[in-house]
């Protein structure tokens, strides 16, 4: 793997299933603006388990796209619209990144009201 997650002494242990910092050892930088959950076609789910499923699908596309999995990805910024989705999110993207690269997960209203989830990432590709 082109990078390294690392959660340095001295600090307290991350909150959830992710690690305080990553370090790029090799390999190309992809930067993945961030995906909703919306279909090729438009279409758009209304609850938040299947948009945060076809973000996640959507990100797997444009790592996809330049030769890269999901694990590649060294950092994961996520926004979700309510607090209460927290531990749904949290679970779902575990299936998808069990490696825990570098991330944080901010609860705010997003760009269009009928996002629920947005998901971009950093990764490296050999």
């Amino acid at each position: 793997m082109p990078f390294e997650v690392f959660n340095p002494k001295g600090m307290p242990p991350p909150a959830a299933n992710y690690s305080h910092g990553a370090v790029v050892t090799g390999g190309r930088l992809l930067l993945v603006s961030g995906q909703v959950g919306v279909a090729a076609d438009g279409t758009m789910p209304n609850d938040f388990t299947a948009q945060c499923e076809l973000a996640w699908a959507n990100v797997a596309s444009v790592l996809a796209a330049q030769g890269a999995g999901l694990h590649n990805i060294a950092r994961m910024n996520a926004f979700i619209d309510s607090q209460a989705h927290t531990p749904l999110f949290r679970e779902i993207r575990d299936k998808y990144v069990p490696h825990k690269p570098a991330s944080t997960v901010v609860v705010a209203p997003l760009m269009e009201p009928a996002w629920l989830v947005e998901i971009e990432v950093t990764a490296v590709v050999d």
